[in-house]
């Protein structure tokens, strides 16, 4: 983990992608709900800064008026980065999307991530997954810090 001039560890900058903040709110798998609500929890105890699109914004909802209340609110903490959809994220996206084989969304995601400098990028969409790594940025399945393949970057 990168530390600060005063010796303390920087917090990993991770960018989650949209599916980790809807895990965190459904019940359709266990295991991924924990590590969401894990992630959201190093999050709040600053061991992890979030990078995120504003396009979460619009993605992120949850299919009844109490899981859109829990979204809302996590999509309120200050511990996030958010990043507006400018023209450069834009172009980049572009230009991934071309090379890698990905529609829109997850361009744009994967730009941000890339754009911003994140440490990592955790999703569970396969076509990201594919890509594995893009000019630094490391992508994989959600990882609780401590657990997972990001522990060997």
């Amino acid at each position: 983990m990168p530390t600060r001039r005063s010796g303390v560890p920087k917090p990993l900058r991770i960018y989650l992608d949209a599916c980790v903040y809807l895990d965190a709110v459904t019940d359709q798998n266990e295991a991924h709900t924990l590590t969401a609500t894990g992630l959201l929890q190093s999050l709040e105890v600053g061991d992890i800064q979030v990078i995120a699109s504003e396009l979460i914004r619009a993605e992120v909802r949850g299919r009844d008026p109490e899981a859109n209340a829990l979204t809302a609110d996590f999509l309120k903490h200050s511990g996030i980065e958010w990043v507006p959809v400018s023209r450069p994220v834009a172009d980049l996206a572009r230009e991934l999307g071309i090379t890698h084989g990905l529609k829109g969304a997850d361009a744009i995601h994967l730009a941000t991530a890339v754009a911003r400098g994140a440490d990592r990028m955790m999703t569970r969409d396969p076509r990201l997954l594919s890509v594995g790594d893009c000019r630094g940025v490391p992508i994989g399945p959600p990882a609780l810090i401590g657990q997972g393949r990001f522990d060997v970057l």
